[in-house]
């Protein structure tokens, strides 16, 4: 379980086997805990006038893990992660923040970012919280061509709908983790970026048919809602949608 801190403050009085002790987790503070561990006793450590302390908690499970460990290229038979109750890392805490804010939008494209991320987050967790020492294995490159055209392929069918990393993974036959650092390396975009790209393509192509309406050149392109199909739309053309159809 990974925790974060995300405002006030909490006092966390914990055992684990022979050792026990008490934690001040502040705004930013993470936590790390292993599988089976005692959280002990936790109370709220403020003042009247202070924010009521709140918390961000992510799972991970053993085979996310070892996956993670696979993708950042370390083979061990035992991969957990060293309990840590309070350290710092900005690098995690705006994955997790990010994946927050992304775990709101009920988009497709959102649902893709957030996998993307959630890989992210283990494959950092396992690189630079590992308990056990790992052997590196060759990286063996990207997507093989043939493998890669048949998720082209499928992209290119299935914009008008939801498109999950592992749906994608999938397609290639290959792990989630394994299939987003081979298809970057293969396309030079993530999974997420080239996805988004292609949306956008599409949504300029039917934007030139006048019959059809702003929003359903959203729907046809996979954005559940019209502002942040519009929001996207802008930011990747410097346009929005009605803009765009406008100069044709």
């Amino acid at each position: 379980m990974l925790r974060l801190q995300t405002q006030g403050t909490t006092l966390n009085e914990w055992r684990s086997n022979a050792k026990s002790g008490t934690t001040i987790m502040e705004p930013g503070s993470l936590a790390v805990f292993s599988a089976g561990a005692h959280h002990g006793k936790c109370s709220d450590k403020r003042h009247e006038s202070e924010e009521k302390p709140q918390q961000m908690i992510a799972l991970l499970t053993d085979a996310m893990l070892r996956e993670a460990a696979e993708a950042a290229l370390l083979r061990g038979s035992n991969i957990r992660l060293e309990e840590n109750r309070n350290f710092r890392d900005i690098q995690l805490e705006r994955l997790l923040w990010t994946l927050h804010h992304q775990s709101s939008q009920k988009s497709p494209v959102s649902r893709l970012f957030g996998d993307t991320l959630s890989n992210a987050i283990a494959i950092h967790l396992i690189g630079n919280y590992a308990a056990s020492q790992h052997v590196l294995l060759p990286y063996r490159g990207g997507v093989p061509r043939h493998q890669l055209n048949r998720v082209l392929d499928y992209v290119e069918a299935n914009l008008h709908q939801d498109l999950p990393l592992s749906a994608l993974a999938g397609v290639a036959t290959m792990s989630p983790f394994h299939f987003t650092r081979a298809f970057r390396q293969s396309m030079g975009l993530s999974p997420h970026q080239y996805v988004l790209v292609q949306r956008i393509e599409r949504a300029k192509s039917l934007l030139r048919n006048h019959e059809l309406t702003v929003g359903e050149v959203s729907l046809s392109t996979g954005f559940a809602r019209q502002n942040h199909f519009a929001r996207i739309f802008q930011k990747k053309t410097g346009l929005t949608p009605t803009e765009f159809r406008r100069r044709l």
